[in-house]
């Protein structure tokens, strides 16, 4: 599911937005962009419609659990989904 967040800088004041195909990727983008001192303006989604931060790591969390099943009934995760879920785990846990 797409993600839109919308971003506006602490010090200059400039919006910008992030679009990601995953919550994982979005979580991963909302992290990043924390870690550079822009404030979150919003999250949405088309079917979640506007969402928080913690709403965000949950659909992150239950993604990285399907990746793992996938996995597992496959036999080979992809290396992507493997690292976006490694980093996810890790932002989940902070």
């Amino acid at each position: 599911m797409p993600y839109t967040i919308r971003f506006a800088s602490r010090n200059t004041r400039e919006i910008s937005s992030a679009k990601a195909a995953t919550a994982l990727e979005a979580l991963a983008l909302v992290h990043a962009r924390g870690s550079r001192g822009d404030e979150i303006e919003f999250i949405r989604s088309p079917q979640e419609g506007e969402i928080g931060v913690e709403m965000l790591r949950v659909l992150a969390k239950e993604e990285g659990e399907e990746v793992t099943l996938s996995a597992d009934r496959e036999h080979a995760p992809t290396t992507m989904l493997r690292k976006l879920w490694l980093r996810a785990s890790r932002l989940l846990s902070s």
